[in-house]
C-alpha cells in the first residue's frame, strides 16, 4: 500500500500535483501486476479527499472533488488497479459513498 502521499496545493500547479499522483499510480499498478513479487502493491491512499470546497484545507494537501483533472486521474487509476486485482476492491468506491462515474 502506498499511503498518505500528496502534494501541497501551494507548492505548484494542479498539473504538477497530477504528475506526481500519476507517477505513484503508475508505480502501484506496475507493482500490483506482479503479485508474486516482494514489491507487490495492493493499493494507494493519498492524503486527503474532500467532497466540498467548504471543507478547510488545513495542511494544503486537500484534493477537492472540484479539482477535475485530479479526480479524473484518480478515477482512471482506481479502475486500472481494480482490474489488476480481478475486481477484489470492487466495493470500495461504492463503500466510500462517492460517485466516481
Amino acid at each position: 500500500m502506498f499511503e498518505e502521499y500528496g502534494a501541497k496545493r501551494n507548492y505548484g500547479s494542479l498539473d504538477q500535483r497530477d504528475a506526481m499522483f500519476r507517477l505513484v499510480f503508475d508505480s502501484a499498478e506496475k507493482a500490483a501486476a506482479d503479485a508474486n513479487s516482494a514489491s507487490a502493491v495492493g493499493g494507494w491512499l493519498f492524503w486527503i479527499l474532500a467532497g466540498s470546497s467548504s471543507v478547510p484545507d488545513y495542511d494544503g494537501y486537500t484534493v477537492y472533488m472540484s479539482d477535475s483533472s485530479t479526480t479524473q486521474l484518480i478515477r482512471v487509476h482506481a479502475r486500472a488497479l481494480q482490474s489488476i486485482g480481478n475486481g477484489t476492491s470492487a466495493g470500495l468506491l461504492q463503500d466510500a459513498n462517492v460517485s466516481w462515474r
